[in-house]
């Protein structure tokens, strides 16, 4: 099969890039990325594909002509609350949701295999109720992309129960196209990785929020590498994947 990966240098792309070149199943892999990046050593890089883009919302023909036949989509592309802070919130926006639908919409226009399967990875325990309003900074970002389902108290953050509009939008493209894409939703907690720890959109939250992380749910950086893969490659089991059925999907994909 053949997978895009969107975020090439990102944390997560890195390892999604190193499982796939080891999986017999996916013979080709193109990976979006906005600087170069390399190979993991012993893998099989002849079926890896890099390309360089300016702009993960536009797709001029010589990038729409690599992304043609793909068979299954991961998104990885994304701006952190914390990093947020520090941009204009239509930038956020253009990164966060812009992005991803364009290249949702993309690869669905580029002749790919039917149906194609989109993962967008967003963040943990998220609700898709846009009329529960957070009340503070930050709330914009918290509807446009994800809200954790944590009641809390800040000068910064106020978190209640909401939810994105990039994952409910990504999941009426899908709806709107019945036997053409299919769309899932990876929702982590903390990402981790042996001593290192890589705080998700909703984890990041916490901290802003001053909440203990240790009762946050987990998932290792190879468990959801896994998991997705695992998705893609073999068919959704559901739209929404929780932080625990990431973990389960992954140790299993893992341990075969």
């Amino acid at each position: 099969m053949k997978l895009i990966i969107s975020g090439g240098s990102g944390y997560v792309a890195t390892e999604l890039i190193r499982q796939s070149l080891s999986l017999p199943q996916i013979t080709s892999l193109v990976v979006l990325t906005r600087r170069p990046i390399t190979a993991p050593d012993h893998a099989n890089a002849g079926k890896l594909k890099q390309v360089l883009i300016e702009d993960y919302a536009k797709y001029p023909e010589n990038i729409r002509k690599e992304l043609s036949g793909a068979n299954a989509c991961i998104w990885t592309v994304a701006i952190t609350p914390t990093k947020a802070r520090s941009y204009d919130f239509e930038k956020v926006r253009h990164v966060c949701q812009t992005c991803a639908l364009a290249g949702l919409q993309a690869v669905a226009e580029s002749n790919p295999s039917r149906p194609l399967r989109f993962v967008y990875m967003s963040g943990s325990v998220a609700e898709r109720d846009q009329t529960k309003q957070p009340g503070l900074w930050g709330a914009d970002y918290l509807l446009m992309r994800v809200m954790p389902r944590i009641l809390a108290r800040s000068s910064c953050w106020l978190t209640d129960t909401s939810q994105g509009e990039t994952e409910t939008k990504i999941l009426e493209f899908a709806e709107k196209h019945p036997g053409e894409v299919e769309a899932q939703i990876a929702k982590p907690g903390l990402i981790t990785s042996y001593n290192t720890v890589v705080r998700s959109a909703a984890s990041i939250l916490l901290k802003g929020l001053g909440a203990v992380t240790s009762y946050v749910q987990s998932v290792s950086v190879e468990e959801i590498s896994a998991a997705m893969l695992s998705q893609v490659v073999g068919g959704f089991e559901k739209d929404t994947l929780s932080n625990n059925e990431l973990v389960e999907i992954g140790r299993k994909a893992l341990s075969a």
